[in-house]
């Protein structure tokens, strides 16, 4: 699991407050972000990578979710109640 700085938004009352925090995703939650990337990619969604940070050969909309995800480029809120 990986630590994200995320804004995530509480219910205060009638209001929602933003906070920054530090997040930690579950394996579920990162699963289910790099699989809906992937499917973006694979129906022809422009990369958030530079050429050069991509390994030559690599093509999988899977495997380049995951270097999204790693390099940290996938912006990704979680709105938690």
């Amino acid at each position: 699991m990986e630590e994200r700085n995320l804004r995530v938004k509480e219910k205060k009352g009638l209001s929602l407050e933003t906070k920054e925090q530090k997040n930690i995703f579950s394996k579920f939650e990162e699963v289910r972000i790099i699989a809906a990337r992937a499917q973006q990619i694979a129906a022809g969604a422009p990369l958030l990578l530079k050429e050069n940070e991509i390994p030559p050969g690599l093509s999988d909309p899977v495997e380049l979710a995951k270097l999204e995800y790693k390099l940290g480029r996938l912006p990704v809120y979680i709105e938690r109640e």
